[in-house]
């Protein structure tokens, strides 16, 4: 099979995409998927699996540093090896309906997360983020309609991805205040407390999320503000360990335009960073609020 046109860029679209958190990519990597099994032209189920096969091959290597997206992908394509269909037909609908039974648990687990997160939240409680997270913007917003709260907003690096987070949730709280990145340490003393989402969790209990998160949670440990992340369990891979993790870099010229230096200066532009599992208070999933010492027992069920 080769991808058609329609199909690779959907395909470009994951691997450029700068706004959305993993989550939501994982989720439309699922929409793609359909548009593929609806789209495909296999005329016996053997060549049907063999063209979604290459399509999910495609799917979780655009942005191998999303965790979410390889695993959703990995689960749909267990899910339907798991059962036989007597025809091309009935497997068509089954590949659908599985799709559409992830998304769904997908979007259930993300409204757990938010009522777990809100009920470690108090009133006047001020909240640091940083980067983008659909998750942590769903716990902020339902966080503000049982408690006022305020919010500390991060720009987040070159992409300035904060402002995003800042327009999404300012409708819920009392005050928004937005600041550069290299403020973090001179606001941290203000937080109550700080919600990050992530695009990976390693098996090593280290976060990968976007770039700046370590600094932020060094912060906060120093000013002792509980640091939580916020994560559905499809975000944690527990085959991989964080020196193993590849780690995307933005064009370098969101930093400086090239020609401006001599080849002497070496321009780098990570897009994520990795956070060490110590600097971690609590993991916030599905299944409730895992401390942090208990961080890598739940990673470890979970590979069962």
């Amino acid at each position: 099979m080769t991808i058609n046109s329609e199909i690779y860029s959907y395909l470009e679209r994951i691997k450029n995409d700068r706004n959305q958190g993993a989550s939501e990519l994982a989720r439309y990597s699922l929409e793609v998927l359909k548009t593929a099994i609806n789209k495909d032209a296999a005329v016996n189920a053997d060549q049907f699996l063999k063209d979604l096969s290459e399509v999910c091959e495609s799917l979780y290597l655009a942005r191998p540093v999303m965790a979410p997206i390889k695993n959703a992908v990995k689960l749909f394509q267990r899910k339907l090896s798991e059962s036989k269909y007597p025809n091309l037909i009935s497997l068509k609908e089954a590949a659908l309906s599985i799709a559409d039974n992830i998304v769904y648990t997908s979007l259930a687990a993300v409204n757990r997360i938010a009522v777990y997160a809100r009920d470690i939240l108090e009133n006047n409680d001020v909240i640091m983020t940083q980067s983008y997270s659909s998750t942590v913007e769903c716990a902020i917003k339902m966080g503000g309609q049982k408690y006022i709260l305020s919010a500390i907003v991060t720009r987040s690096g070159t992409s300035k991805i904060g402002q995003i987070t800042a327009q999404e949730i300012q409708s819920y709280v009392a005050k928004i205040t937005y600041i550069d990145d290299t403020a973090i340490g001179l606001y941290m003393n203000q937080a109550k407390k700080v919600f990050v989402g992530a695009d990976r969790v390693c098996s090593d209990g280290s976060l990968v999320n976007g770039v700046g998160t370590c600094l932020m949670a060094l912060a906060a440990k120093h000013y002792n503000v509980p640091f939580y992340v916020l994560c559905e369990s499809l975000k944690i891979d527990p085959a991989l360990k964080s020196n193993e993790a590849e780690l995307e870099e933005k064009n370098p010229n969101e930093l400086v335009m090239q020609g401006v230096f001599s080849p002497k200066i070496i321009v780098k532009n990570p897009y994520f960073d990795i956070t060490p599992p110590e600097l971690i208070t609590g993991l916030i999933t599905e299944d409730g609020v895992t401390p942090q010492q208990n961080i890598i027992n739940y990673i470890k069920k979970l590979s069962i």
